[in-house]
């Protein structure tokens, strides 16, 4: 059964004794937070929407905690994880503690 999904097999998730789930996706200008929540639907996975904080990093600009509730908000609304990829030392001082708790 892991050959076949590895090969290229199918990853509907239809009997498989084990959810499927990607929890690294990233958003961008080819793949939108509705066209990632069709696609896990499509699939039969969860995903996991990433963001790196930092403006330099981030699409979204998460530089700002009005920024990062945004982007916390925008996804919570959908069945998927959400987290972030850091990228550099020193990135969670942009943000409150209540922000990122």
């Amino acid at each position: 059964m892991t050959e076949s999904l590895v090969s290229g097999g199918s990853t509907s998730g239809a009997g498989l004794p084990f959810p499927l789930t990607d929890y690294h996706v990233h958003l961008s200008d080819r793949l939108t937070l509705e066209e990632a929540v069709a696609l896990a639907a499509e699939r039969g996975q969860r995903f996991g929407i990433l963001e790196h904080p930092g403006a330099a990093f981030s699409p979204f600009g998460l530089d700002t905690d009005a920024e990062l509730r945004a982007f916390l908000g925008q996804v919570r609304q959908h069945p998927l994880y959400v987290g972030l990829q850091p990228m550099y030392r020193g990135w969670s001082a942009a943000f409150s503690d209540d922000a990122l708790s």
